[in-house]
This record gives structure tokens, sequence and C-alpha cells, in this order.
């Protein structure tokens, strides 16, 4: 199976993006409001679009022709809970231990004990909630689980009928557009979270039935595409349109970077760009977790044994935490969610080599 670096990084640069909008928030509580100048921060909630069409595109890659019988999507879903549960339970855990085992030390509410369990099944985003805590960010590989359950279906649909099934798919991906594009932005988000999922996941699959043109593309016409692409992604976040306006650059991106060839491609196959990909998943779980430890804790760590006035006890913060994020990150991945899910996994490999006949 050939790896797609270019694909890699962007969900790199889309995790440390999502990262910026959610650290934007104390800055602005304080004055430093960065979305004065630009809207690429205020706007990071969009690439988490990005984040749920690169997952679609990616399961077909690896697994659409493998899901063959009851055995086959048994590994599929032993392997999908390998790579994102192990990391969700570890960050929720923490947090639940901090504000439940040191009660007398810490008054942060880090989230509901009603809610709590709702995130333990990652079904936290089903529509059931109007609010989200704990550690938030994780609405969205809840929303995923939902694309992961519809995935053996869609699979075995492009097989026997391929023409329903895309028609299917793309009919959710124009709804989505249509609702987006006539209520305002992050309209009931909450409990309309998976319906957000599932048409960009939709839509990922669909981009990967176009992989042979695009294997088959020049570089000069690779390079224009991802030209447009970025300069219709920038176009649309810098001048306020719709966020429907992103849907058709964002899958123009990930059209034209499939094959790792053209002049942006070559620059995302970079091995820092990878790098940052690959933990790309330790940044979006861990960034928040990190910043309610650090907030709740700066009070005695800066403010009062230095006398630091609020606004630079708080850009402090998010200098802090960025680091601190960046470097637990690479921790996580190396340390912890690539030897779990490996060793979740070993026999997930095997029984695929037996299922499907490997090139």
């Amino acid at each position: 199976m050939v790896d797609i670096r270019s694909h890699t990084s962007l969900r790199g640069i889309a995790a440390v993006l999502v990262v910026a909008f959610h650290y934007a928030v104390p800055l602005r509580d304080v004055g430093f409001d960065v979305n004065r100048y630009t809207l690429l921060v205020a706007r990071g909630y969009l690439w988490v679009d990005l984040f749920f069409i690169l997952s679609g595109y990616i399961l077909c890659h690896v697994y659409s022709n493998r899901l063959v019988d009851i055995r086959s999507i048994a590994v599929f879903f032993r392997a999908r809970f390998a790579r994102i549960y192990p990391l969700h339970i570890a960050t929720l855990l923490l947090l639940v231990g901090c504000q439940f085992a040191l009660p007398t030390l810490i008054s942060f509410d880090f989230g509901k004990p009603d809610t709590l369990w709702l995130n333990i099944l990652n079904i936290h985003a089903w529509g059931m909630l109007t609010h989200y805590d704990w550690n938030f960010p994780s609405w969205s590989i809840s929303a995923e689980f939902a694309a992961y359950l519809l995935f053996p279906v869609i699979c075995i649909g492009m097989r026997s009928a391929p023409t329903i099934t895309s028609s299917i798919l793309a009919s959710g991906v124009v709804a989505r557009a249509i609702f987006v594009s006539l209520t305002p932005p992050r309209y009931h988000f909450e409990q309309l979270a998976v319906l957000e999922c599932l048409p960009m996941f939709f839509l990922g699959i669909l981009l990967y039935r176009s992989r042979p043109f695009a294997l088959r593309s020049s570089f000069q016409m690779t390079s224009a595409l991802q030209l447009v692409s970025f300069t219709g992604i920038v176009f649309a976040i810098l001048f306020g349109l719709n966020d429907a306006a992103l849907i058709f650059p964002f899958a123009l991106l990930v059209y034209s970077t499939q094959a790792d060839t053209g002049a942006a491609g070559q620059m995302l196959t970079s091995s820092p760009l990878v790098t940052l990909g690959e933990w790309s998943f330790s940044i979006y779980m861990i960034h928040i977790p990190v910043l309610f430890i650090l907030q709740m804790a700066w009070q005695g760590i800066a403010v009062q044994p230095l006398g630091l006035s609020v606004p630079v006890a708080t850009v402090s913060l998010v200098l802090a935490s960025t680091m601190v994020t960046a470097i637990l990150s690479g921790l996580s991945f190396n340390y912890f969610e690539k030897p779990i899910r490996d060793w979740l996994r070993p026999r997930i490999r095997t029984r695929a080599l037996e299922l499907v006949p490997q090139p």
C-alpha cells in the first residue's frame, strides 16, 4: 500500500490551524484579538472538514478492497479502535483524574459527570448534547466513529451498485453544502456534528474514485490545480465567504495532492511536514488538556510568584501551552500512540495479509 505523504502533511497543517483557533480564545479575552487582523485563525474550525475528507479518502485507499466478509470487517473495526480509542481514553481519564482525584486542589470544571459516559463510549457527538465538555475536540472522532460504522456498507455498495451508491454519497455532499450556505456559521453545531462529518467523509470516498486520473496527470497540471486550491482556500477564508465555499477548494486540494507530485506536493512530502502529520492526532487530542491543566495551575506558577499582569500571563500561558503540546505530542506518538497501536494490531496485519493478495 502506497503511503500518501502529502495527505499526512495536510493532516499536520490542519491540526496546527485548529490549535491556533482554540488557543486564540484566551488571548482574545485579554484584548489580544488576532481576528482583528486576519480571519485565518478565526475560521480555524473549518480545517476539521479537511480531516473528514482525508479520512474518507485514506480509508478507501487502505481498506476498500479488503472488506470482503465479516472477518475482514471485524479486522477493520479493531484497527480503527486501535487508531483512535487509546489516546482518546487516555486524555479523557487525565482530565477526569485531575477533576475528581484532587478535588481540594482543583476548582477548574473540565466537564460534568452525566456527560462522561457519552465521552467514554465515544458517542458524545451523536446529537445528544448541546454543549461539549471534557476534551471537547474529541467530538470529531466521535462523529468519525459514526462514519466508520457506515464505511463497510458503503464499500459493499460501491462494489455491487457503484452508480447508485455514488449518487447517494454525492447527494449527501450537496445537501450539506446547501444547508451550510443557508444557515449561520456553526448553526446548532453540537447537535448536527455527525451530519457535518458524514458528507465530508463521503466526499473523500468519492475523491478516491478519481485516483486513476490524478496518477496520470502531468506535473504542470497537478501544480496548477494545487495553486487553484490553495488560492481558493485563502480567498474564501480571508474574505469571509460562506463556509460552504471551502468545500470545493478542500476537495481540489485532496485530489491534486494524492499522487505526491506537483510543486506543492513535493513541498508537502518534506520530512518535517510528514513528521508533523504523524504527530497530528496527538497534537489534536492533547492541546486542550494541556491548555486546561496549565491554565488551572498558571496562577500559582506565573502570576503570583512573578507578579505578571493578566495579559502578559495569558500570553505566556499560550506560549507555554504551545511548547508543551509540541513536546508531548512527539512523545505521545513515539512512546504511547504508536506502540499501543502496534500492540493492539499485530494480528490485524497478519489477518489482512491472509485475506488480501498483496502486491
